[in-house]
């Protein structure tokens, strides 16, 4: 290569990697600097902060005091997630391990004695939590000395439908009817016995800790026989070897006719199968012991049933009570929307209830059966208040949920500090209290020995009793002589009289008899306890000024005189049912008789046969029927023996009187099963509706009545924009020329009734105001062919509502003149100052102003006189209706005279805010009371 060639390259090649090294080193605005070198001092240091800040956060979190979970975590959960949920969440962290402890030893102030047995403190978790065992460990770790898992059926099912858990945050409470959900005994006992160790030392106890107890509460299927004790039974057998101790649970109010169990004769049996059962037992090979058998109650039992109650325990061989369960009691002080669900309610609000239930129960129970308090319990304090009541130990549930996993330790935490401030521990304060307030057997009556005095007057009472009885025995034998021989001569003329033919017998068939004891629904009588309305109304805080309804006719259960006559077939092939009282032929129901059902409703003259839990999961009334038990003197049951289909099984089903129409009340429970199925508020829709809103007001079925209420509002409104929207539809059907579309809605008389019946005021001012559209011969004196014409005429208005109607119409009609009267004053025409002109001539208007104002002003008196004589002399359509006046005044200008849009927009804004305004005024003019629809639940 020639040497200049060689030079040239080289320098070429210093050129290029000197410019790729100048660009690589060049910044622009992308360019990052270079990375700084970590060396292995920095590096350590990092990894040592994160492993630190790691473990301090680890200590921190998995420690159940810290304020994290009680300000942070809990109310986050709260916000993001359902109750239901949440309860879910919760129990899935428990089970996994990832859930906070306790890392405190318990204040030797707290131990206390159960059954003779150490106990670590004095507070547990009460069933409801922890469902199917799956957190029993994680529980027992958050410092819990009693953990009672259930409640648990025999067979898997599912529980009412969802929602079924809503919280009362205003009220710190909650509200559920879960209804048992359970996985079944196979599923929670695999779980309860994969606890136990393979090795080491077999425990003491089956909570498998020292100082604990686990608890397994026992219900009973929804499926299984209201009275049946089966359940329960298979509980025992099954849990008994694995469980230090076995709830009966006989109060929950989610499961229809369980809490019939409460009833005196039903418990008798119950406490004496279970405890026979627990008897049967061998002894557990984990505890080498039997478990204890605990009653859980109801704290809405009146006090002469827990009277009863305690008399039945005291002969029963059961161990305990828990005293309570929740209630379907509703205290008035409750502020949260929620508090018209159904179901049972637990918190702070339920205190009182419990409390003075465990004050009753500790007077009628002797000391050697412990209570354990249950119900608003969320400090030190409750808890106290507990002991000095009665109780040996407490349970927590709504406060666990609301305050976290830490619940448990600030209320123990609380309790050490109250009984330190007293100088006291917790087993003196239960011992003193159980020793003052416990039952006492009364002494047997001492024998005296009689005196010859007395023996005397004994022997002498004696001889004259016995004369007594001589002559009395004399008389009745010259009677049966007199008797025996009139009986002869009847015989006599017998055999000398020819004998007619025998009649076949006729075959046997099922009857109606009374029962006390197979159905779970109570009539009370007058005498004894006050009627369903009363208790209704001390039970949920209702007035019973909301409840003429349900007070006027209450449902009842009483002897009926029922029968069948197997020769006559109905419709569905059955025999036919009969009124002895009144021979009149009872139909059944064609769509609401179920082979299935568990109560039979009749109204008329018609039966419907449907479920229990069905009326009880809707209706606060047959809740309470359904699920309330009643002092056995109270009783008066009524019941009906209807075969199983095809089978030749019977079953007996309960009979509920409901003193309503027969029609209305197929419609309400349609509405139950199949949800409402409303029409156009034609008037055989109303008729329907007005049934249905009725029934659900009297019943107290808030769900149901809100939404018929929310149908009827779309033709009887309580806002203008629906007004508007049931006048067009009305005019559409004008202008079709439909037939009959003048009775399209209801007359306004049966509209204003019904609002007054079932307290709905909200429906009042349209019905007015409809009815105000009319003239007064139109309304009380109508022709066959005028809208409000009806046949038969229906019930007058009341004195009052006349007299509303006649205020209403002279305002209406004062309201029109005003209207034409501030149209024509002109200030509603948009001045052009910013454009001074001489010339009236029209031009388009432009940017909101009227250019031409004098004219327009002539527009308007010549439209002011149009509209005086139109609506005020003539009497043409609309006269009487000042909303369709002031729309028809509306469009006046833009419909005739459109060359000026600021005036003509301007006239309708006007208009426009003039009918807001007379919509507003409505109800002063008849004179209404304020106010919207409140269901008597909610009073």
């Amino acid at each position: 290569m020639p040497i200049l060639q060689q030079t040239a390259s080289k320098n070429l090649g210093r050129s290029f990697f000197r410019t790729s090294k100048q660009a690589q080193t060049t910044r622009s605005l992308f360019t990052q600097s270079a990375p700084v070198k970590r060396t292995p001092i920095r590096t350590g240091l990092y990894t040592t902060a994160f492993v630190l800040s790691a473990g301090v956060f680890a200590v921190y979190y998995f420690d159940a005091r810290s304020a994290l979970h009680r300000y942070v975590l809990t109310p986050a959960l709260r916000n993001v997630l359902d109750a239901e949920t949440g309860h879910k969440v919760a129990v899935k962290a428990l089970r996994a391990g990832i859930a906070p402890k306790d890392p405190v030893q318990d204040d030797a102030r707290l131990k206390c004695k159960l059954w003779g047995e150490d106990i670590s403190n004095p507070v547990g978790l009460a069933a409801g939590f922890d469902k199917d065992g799956e957190a029993i460990d994680g529980l027992f770790d958050l410092g819990f000395s009693w953990v009672e898992i259930g409640s648990v059926t025999p067979k898997p099912q599912p529980g009412n439908p969802r929602p079924r858990m809503f919280r009362l945050e205003e009220d710190d409470a909650v509200i559920n009817r879960y209804g048992f959900p359970s996985q079944g005994h196979s599923s929670v006992l695999s779980r309860v016995r994969s606890r136990i160790p393979l090795f080491g030392t077999p425990p003491e106890r089956a909570a498998l800790r020292e100082g604990a107890m686990l608890a397994v509460n026992l219900g009973k299927n929804k499926e299984s026989p209201a009275e049946s004790v089966d359940d329960f039974v298979a509980g025992v057998r099954t849990f008994g070897p694995y469980a230090d101790v076995l709830v009966v649970n006989v109060s929950s109010p989610n499961t229809p006719g369980l809490r019939g169990l409460q009833n005196k004769e039903l418990l008798e049996s119950l406490l004496e199968n279970v405890t026979k059962a627990r008897d049967n037992l061998e002894p557990s090979v984990l505890t080498a012991k039997r478990p204890r058998i605990v009653l859980k109650i109801a704290p809405d039992l009146e006090e002469s049933q827990l009277i009863e109650m305690a008399d039945v325990i005291r002969r029963s061989k059961i161990d305990g009570v828990i005293v309570s369960n929740t209630t379907i009691q509703r205290p008035k002080t409750l502020r949260s929307a929620n508090k018209s669900e159904i179901g049972g309610l637990s918190g702070p609000p339920i205190k009182p209830f419990s409390l003075k239930a465990v004050q009753i129960l500790r007077s009628q129970l002797p000391s050697s059966i412990p209570l354990i308090g249950c119900g608003g319990i969320v400090s030190g304090r409750d808890a106290l208040d507990y002991a000095r009541a009665g109780a040996s130990m407490v349970q927590v549930y709504t406060g666990f949920g609301y305050d976290g996993v830490g619940a448990c330790r600030r209320i123990k935490d609380q309790l050490a500090e109250e009984l330190e401030k007293e100088g006291k521990t917790w087993d003196q304060i239960v011992n003193e209290s159980v020793d003052k307030l416990s039952w006492v057997e009364p002494p047997p009556p001492e024998k005296v020995e009689p005196t010859v005095s007395q023996l005397v007057a004994e022997a002498e009472e004696l001889k004259a009793m016995l004369e007594k009885l001589g002559e009395s025995l004399e008389k009745l034998g010259n009677l049966l002589t007199y008797t025996v021989a009139s009986a002869f001569s009847v015989i006599m003329i017998m055999e000398t009289t020819p004998t007619r033919p025998s009649r076949v017998p006729k075959p046997s068939t099922p009857s109606i008899k009374s029962s006390a004891s197979t159905s779970s629904i109570s009539s009370v009588t007058p005498r004894n306890v006050p009627s369903i309305s009363s208790r209704i109304s001390v039970r949920h805080g209702i007035s019973e000024e909301n409840l003429v309804l349900l007070s006027a006719n209450p449902p009842e259960t009483k002897l009926t005189n029922l029968s069948y006559n197997p020769l006559k077939k109905d419709e569905r092939g059955l025999p036919s049912i009969i009124d002895k009282e009144t021979g009149v032929q009872v139909h059944r129901h064609s769509d609401l008789w179920f082979d299935d059902g568990s109560v039979i409703c009749r109204a008329e003259n018609t039966l419907f046969c449907v479920h229990m839990s069905q009326l009880a999961r809707h209706s606060l009334v047959f809740h309470d029927m359904v699920m309330l038990s009643h002092p056995e003197t109270s009783r008066l049951d009524s019941s009906m023996v209807i075969p199983e289909g095809t089978n030749t099984f019977s079953r007996r089903v309960p009979v509920v009187y409901l003193f309503d129409v027969a029609e209305d009340v197929g419609n309400l429970l349609t509405a139950l099963y199949d949800g409402p199925n409303f029409g156009n508020n034609d008037e055989d829709d109303f008729r329907a509706v007005s049934g249905i809103l009725r029934l659900s007001s009297k019943y107290l079925i808030d769900s149901l009545r809100a939404k018929a209420l929310a149908h009827l509002s779309l033709a009887w409104p309580s806002d203008l924009k629906t007004w508007d929207m049931r006048e067009d539809i009305s005019r559409g059907y004008e202008i079709e020329g439909t037939p009959g579309y003048t009775h399209r809605y209801p007359h306004p008389f049966n509209v204003i009734s019904l609002a007054r019946e079932v307290n709905a005021p909200s429906l009042l001012p349209s019905a007015f105001y409809d009815l105000s559209r009319y003239s007064f011969s139109q309304i009380f004196e109508p022709t066959e062919d005028e809208p409000l014409y009806r046949s038969p005429p229906l019930p007058p208005l009341l004195a009052l509502d006349t007299r509303r109607l006649a205020l209403g119409r002279e305002a209406s009609q004062n309201a029109i003149t005003t209207l034409i009267q501030s149209m024509g004053s002109g200030q509603y025409i948009r001045h052009a100052q910013q454009h001074p002109t001489s010339s009236h001539s029209r031009k388009a208007s432009s940017a909101g102003i009227c250019v031409s104002a004098a004219a327009c002003r002539k527009d308007f008196t010549e439209l002011v006189d149009l509209a005086t004589q139109h609506y005020l002399f003539d009497r043409e359509r609309g006269c009487y209706d000042p909303l369709y006046v002031a729309e028809e005044l509306g469009q006046l200008k833009s419909a005739e005279f459109s060359e000026c849009k600021a005036c003509a927009k301007s006239l309708e804004a006007w208009a426009a805010r003039e009918r807001e305004k007379i919509w507003k005024m409505i109800p002063f003019w008849f004179r209404l009371e304020s106010g919207g629809d409140i269901s008597p639940t909610l009073h």
